[in-house]
């Protein structure tokens, strides 16, 4: 994966899309987690995003 690669994946808001879709479930009493996981970029680094609701309090963590 190279620079513009990881530009490309950050200009589409994924992780925003992710934390509002957990923070939707929450608010209807479902648990939801996802993680997305890429690289290592130019610079040998990996990246992870994440985004979990948790049903017990309705709240994102």
């Amino acid at each position: 994966m190279t620079i513009s690669d990881l530009e490309a994946f950050n200009s589409t808001g994924i992780e925003q899309q992710l934390v509002a879709l957990a923070e939707t479930c929450a608010r209807l009493g479902m648990h939801f987690h996802s993680q997305v996981s890429f690289g290592p970029d130019a610079d040998g680094l990996c990246h992870t995003f994440t985004a979990q609701s948790v049903r017990a309090e309705g709240k994102p963590s």
